[in-house]
């Protein structure tokens, strides 16, 4: 998704909401977090209310952060049990 570099520098971010910043980046997250998680893109709210509503909006979920690692995470990741099926799981996704 981006560089190590500049999710060193995303660190200090932790915690803070995150929203793609364009269409590419929003489905390389859905291809790679959402594929490999249990609830699936199709079956997931939290991807209509992430694209309908800014970031700055009370209505804004605070699924979508900026994790530990500098990388976007979702709160709702629960990973399949066969991960056979999926790219990648939560934590890194590049």
């Amino acid at each position: 998704m981006w560089p190590q570099s500049s999710a060193e520098l995303m660190k200090k971010h932790a915690g803070t909401p995150w929203r793609p910043s364009n269409g590419t980046e929003g489905m390389i997250f859905i291809d790679n977090v959402c594929a490999a998680c249990r609830i699936g893109a199709h079956n997931c709210i939290l991807i209509p209310e992430i694209m309908a509503h800014d970031l700055d909006s009370d209505s804004y979920p605070d699924a979508w952060h900026i994790g530990e690692c500098g990388y976007p995470q979702c709160k709702s990741y629960d990973p399949k049990t066969d991960q056979t099926h999926s790219k990648t799981g939560a934590d890194s996704y590049l």
